[in-house]
């Protein structure tokens, strides 16, 4: 994807606040397949 400048910075102001929101947070992005969950894997 080639964005122009003007079209890159409307994206980012889009996505600003939610960058801000999520700031210093764990995200978990899930790429098909199923989920899998084990014992070994602990919640903070």
């Amino acid at each position: 994807m080639n964005l122009e400048p003007m079209q890159k910075a409307a994206v980012l102001i889009e996505a600003l606040p939610y960058i801000q929101r999520f700031n210093r947070k764990i995200v978990v992005v899930k790429y098909g397949g199923s989920a899998w969950w084990t014992r070994s894997l602990k919640r903070r």
